[in-house]
């Protein structure tokens, strides 16, 4: 098991979560690419969701979370999971969605309609991890910084990586190499901006 990468995106992520628990940890790395909110969040019985106890080390991209008063507004979640939980663009408008979910009204039919209409933001995690394992996809190195919030970032106030840039990690792969702060940065969320379209990460 000390091998073993799970990757999963939405409810996935929470079926990687119960394979992490039934092999009690041993799993060597969970990756959770936006894992699934609705009927998850806020669930206090961490044996019945993604906790950071199923793999010797569990990271999560986050990239739509809903509103913190109406439920079901979203198919991701805010709450952290993992050691690293890194919230791309805030985890809410994902940039570029708005003009995909334009061109699928008009011009997509069946699967490709749906996908772009009603997933985007959802579907972004996917799109965003697997850009950071085709190294020529990729215009910049897909930093987050540790930060209070995503208004906090957005305004400068989180760039400093600190000292052992423990301040920083990086999604995809390379999340690995903060595994050595994993427990100083359980419940800590990381923020980092995107581009509109493919070749996403460039900031």
């Amino acid at each position: 098991m000390e091998n073993v990468h799970i990757i999963g995106h939405s409810l996935g992520s929470h079926i990687a979560g119960y394979a992490g628990k039934y092999l009690r940890g041993r799993l060597s790395r969970i990756t959770a690419l936006d894992p699934a909110g609705p009927l998850f969040e806020g669930v206090n019985n961490t044996d019945a969701r993604l906790w950071y106890t199923d793999a010797q080390f569990v990271d999560s991209i986050h990239t739509n979370r809903g509103h913190d008063r109406i439920p079901f507004t979203s198919f991701g979640m805010y709450e952290t999971c993992s050691h690293i939980s890194i919230f791309v663009n805030g985890a809410e408008k994902q940039p570029g969605c708005k003009s995909e979910r334009l061109n699928a009204l008009f011009f997509e039919k069946g699967a490709n309609r749906t996908r772009h209409l009603v997933y985007c933001p959802h579907i972004r995690s996917v799109e965003y991890f697997t850009e950071t394992i085709i190294p020529d996809q990729m215009i910049a190195k897909p930093i987050a910084y540790l930060c209070s919030n995503w208004s906090s970032f957005q305004n400068g106030e989180c760039n400093d990586c600190g000292p052992d840039n423990f301040k920083c990690v990086e999604l995809g792969p390379n999340a690995e190499r903060s595994r050595r702060f994993k427990d100083e940065l359980i419940g800590q969320r990381f923020f980092m901006a995107t581009g509109d379209r493919a070749k996403f990460i460039r900031k």
